[in-house]
């Protein structure tokens, strides 16, 4: 049975960061049967609930938790350090939260990692204690099966991280300051519509 503690009121997993991700598919199966394995709508009963990119950050464990009827990001406080600065309101103490219907998305209370901002809300399973989830994907019908839900949202990651590189490019030639920035500017249009072209060109078949 999986043992949980009481940190400044919060409920969290003593479970060891590599033994997390079996418990969490245990639970969230088990939410499914209890309440989406009759839904008609908003659940894609075509999708398995899976946990990939699983890895510690700091004092806490996250990953990309898929389900039949979302996918996201879930966080999972390590220590009593990782809750430092957060405070568990009132109705969402353990024991209130026992009385109640399993909620997709609780309130929203974003968390600082490695001084970084991650607009999370605040969760609660009676097996997994308190986590927080990062919703990515809630409309799941388009998804033939696990592989394409995941690679759909890892075209939308890669795509960010070449809008920031440009992003960051332009800056930087910007700071060189040439001495011909109509140049400059053209250069950041070319860059620009090669960076769209990769992503918004259709693709034929060869």
């Amino acid at each position: 049975m999986n043992a949980l503690t009481e940190q400044n009121g919060f409920i969290i997993s003593n479970l060891e960061a590599a033994l997390l991700p079996e418990r969490i598919i245990e639970a969230f199966n088990q939410v499914y049967c209890d309440d989406f394995s009759d839904a008609f709508m908003g659940v894609n009963h075509r999708l398995n609930t899976e946990i990939r990119g699983w890895k510690v950050q700091q004092n806490w464990a996250k990953g990309g938790l898929l389900t039949p009827w979302m996918l996201a990001i879930v966080y999972f406080p390590l220590n009593q350090t990782a809750l430092n600065g957060l405070t568990l309101p009132e109705e969402w103490k353990a024991a209130a939260c026992a009385e109640q219907a399993y909620q997709v998305i609780g309130p929203l209370m974003p968390l600082m990692i490695e001084e970084k901002a991650y607009a999370t809300h605040l969760n609660f399973h009676p097996q997994l204690g308190h986590y927080w989830l990062q919703p990515l994907v809630q409309n799941m019908a388009r998804y033939d099966d696990n592989q394409a839900a995941f690679g759909a949202w890892n075209q939308v990651v890669e795509f960010r991280k070449d809008v920031r590189a440009q992003k960051q490019a332009e800056e930087a030639a910007k700071a060189v300051q040439t001495e011909n920035p109509e140049t400059t500017e053209q250069q950041e249009a070319v860059s620009r519509r090669a960076v769209l072209a990769k992503w918004f060109t259709p693709k034929t078949e060869t």
